[in-house]
């Protein structure tokens, strides 16, 4: 016969390999979903670095960053296929913070860009202010002349006609 306290234990072993199977399957899942839900992150993030190094193609004010960014997204997928989440995450960390670094950085080009456009215009219009006053004060020193030699052709006439005049 059988001793009922052994029963007990038994059931209780295997009470105890069933929750650690059970216990394992679900950190199995979890390290499955987790590397599932960082590689869905490597995607948002692969998109997001495409916009911005589409943003930045004019200026090209952050390439260096992007270079960067682009060297850890790749170590990322690297460490997830490793299945190393504590390292993908790491590195999706630096790149999260890299984006809006990137962001901005092109900003503030976008900003000073506008702001040297806006002085050159200034600039421009400041010289051709200039110049139109120097044409205008060209064209009032040349009306002045003209108005002397008229005024000197007007005297000469009258004395030509008095001489004239006085001589016939």
């Amino acid at each position: 016969m059988q001793n009922p306290g052994n029963n007990n234990a038994r059931r209780g072993a295997l009470m105890v390999v069933i929750m650690a199977a059970a216990a394992l399957l679900l950190v199995a899942q979890a390290s499955a979903d987790e590397i599932t839900e960082l590689k869905e992150q490597v995607q948002t993030y692969t998109v997001q670095l495409a916009e911005l190094e589409k943003a930045d193609s004019d200026l090209q004010s952050a390439i260096k960053e992007i270079k960067l960014t682009e060297l850890w997204l790749t170590e990322a997928q690297a460490q997830l296929i490793k299945e190393e989440e504590d390292v993908a995450k790491r590195y999706l960390r630096r790149v999260s913070v890299s984006l809006g670094m990137i962001e901005a950085i092109i900003e503030t080009a976008k900003v000073e860009k506008t702001a040297f456009d806006r002085e050159s215009a200034s600039i421009d219009m400041e010289k051709q202010a200039f110049d139109s006053k120097a044409e205008l004060e060209k064209a009032e020193a040349k009306e002045r002349q003209l108005m002397l030699d008229i005024e000197a052709g007007g005297a000469a006439d009258k004395k030509d006609k008095k001489d004239n005049g006085g001589a016939q």
